[in-house]
């Protein structure tokens, strides 16, 4: 039986003793059928606003454009969007919602992978207040870290996501090994994955992370 970590709980007892100056974004993972699904459009630029309510930091934040991307996108036509498919070699998706997700903001760490497919790269993508670089961050082995020194620097809005990466097609895979780097500006859309399961009783899923099968990357 593979287990979880309790990354939340160690989170949660590291702040009892050390304070609230740091924070922990965690996910774990090990490498069963699927159901029909219908997917929702993506909305329009011009049905798009970013609300007041600022997400906190690891939860389901389904941020909104304010404007047309000025970089490359994949697909080219960042409105289209099509029905992704859930099953690959050695692999079957099991989907958290079929409501598409948007995440943008500056990448401020990220690694690639080759070993866990269809996963390809760990995003971390931060908006608003969490791009200050006071604010420091890390990200290693699919967890991340986030912390501040001054009380000042303490994040009031925006969000921090950490993107575990599954493309739906090689030009989205392209965009990402060749537009993510430290400091870039992204938009990334996709639908939640829930865990993929892989033959022999393995799986991945993630706590406190967000898991995403990517219809459309676009590059600011």
């Amino acid at each position: 039986m593979i287990s979880r970590c309790s990354c939340r709980a160690f989170a949660r007892a590291w702040r009892r003793c050390f304070g609230p100056a740091v924070a922990f974004g965690c996910s774990v993972a090990w490498l069963a059928g699927c159901s029909d699904a219908r997917f929702e459009p993506l909305p329009t630029y011009e049905e798009t606003s970013l609300g007041d309510a600022a997400p906190k930091p690891g939860a389901d934040a389904h941020a909104d454009v304010v404007s047309e991307p000025s970089g490359p996108c994949a697909p080219e036509d960042p409105s289209a969007i099509g029905v992704p498919a859930l099953e690959g070699d050695g692999w079957v998706i099991k989907l958290e919602s079929t409501k598409p997700s948007l995440y943008e903001g500056q990448v401020r760490a990220h690694e690639f992978y080759a070993n866990q497919p269809p996963l390809i790269a760990d995003i971390l993508v931060c908006n608003g207040d969490y791009e200050n670089p006071n604010i420091k961050v890390g990200l290693s082995n699919h967890h991340y870290t986030w912390s501040y020194d001054d009380p000042k620097d303490a994040p009031q809005q925006g969000y921090i996501v950490n993107v575990h990466a599954v493309p739906t097609s090689d030009a989205i895979d392209g965009a990402i090994h060749g537009g993510v780097g430290d400091g870039s500006r992204v938009r990334v859309w996709g639908f939640e994955v829930d865990r993929i399961d892989y033959p022999g009783g393995a799986y991945w899923t993630d706590s406190g992370c967000n898991t995403l099968l990517i219809t459309n990357f676009c590059v600011d």
